[in-house]
């Protein structure tokens, strides 16, 4: 089985990167998440445009996640501090297989930043559009909760940021997304811990993922991203 190499950067708090602006709209009292289209929100009005969500603090960062960085392409762990929580997302850029087992290019790949800006709203509870699973949709109210009973200003200060890199990705495009999702189910279904370090040993997933066989051995080398950005 052949081996292949990944940065992975040491977690760090979210608002060291980004600045996070509170969302101050209030729940509607009743139902709290409802049905617009095809998704389901949270049941408050909007408050935030999608750039909003997470600002870049400086021009450095916003060119690490720009659209042909290859720092925007890979995977993204959100760590939540306190509720010992964890999500694990992906974000590949060239190809993937589609349901006839297919190889099809990926025309319009979503970086990092707009993943992860997309998570935010999840996890603020933050109305814009993005559909909340069941999962997010109780976590984000636990948070809610959280802060309202601490009288504290949700600005994500539980969440940390660890990032994960191919370091060839250009020698990787065939089916990066299927190679990542490998990886992605591997981190759910072992302790997180093993790839970071014991801090984060009672963490657990927030969500699941289909179990994927790896195709490859994954070695990994940790950074600190401030040394990248």
């Amino acid at each position: 089985m052949k081996k292949l190499k990944f940065t992975i950067s040491n977690p760090v708090n979210i608002n060291q990167i980004f600045n996070i602006l509170e969302d101050k709209s209030v729940w509607f009292k009743k139902e709290k998440y409802v049905r617009r289209g095809d998704n389901c929100v949270p049941n408050r009005d909007f408050a935030l445009r999608f750039s909003e969500l997470l600002i870049p603090k400086t021009k450095r960062i916003e060119k690490f996640f720009s659209k042909k960085s290859k720092y925007n392409y890979g995977i993204y762990i959100l760590l939540f501090n306190g509720f010992e929580k964890y999500y694990v997302g992906i974000a590949a850029r060239y190809s993937r297989l589609d349901r006839n087992k297919n190889l099809i290019d990926i025309k319009t790949p979503e970086g990092i930043l707009k993943r992860l800006r997309k998570h935010r709203a999840k996890c603020t509870g933050t109305y814009n559009n993005i559909s909340h699973t069941q999962s997010w949709k109780n976590f984000a109210l636990d948070r809610y909760e959280f802060y309202k009973k601490n009288k504290m200003k949700d600005t994500m200060s539980d969440c940390q940021l660890s990032l994960i890199f191919f370091d060839e990705h250009e020698r990787n495009k065939i089916n990066d997304k299927g190679m990542l999702e490998e990886l992605e189910d591997h981190i759910n279904r072992n302790n997180i811990s093993n790839i970071l370090d014991d801090r984060y040993f009672n963490f657990s997933p927030l969500a699941t993922t289909k179990l994927k066989e790896f195709s490859y051995i994954p070695i990994f080398s940790k950074v600190d991203i401030n040394t990248l950005i």
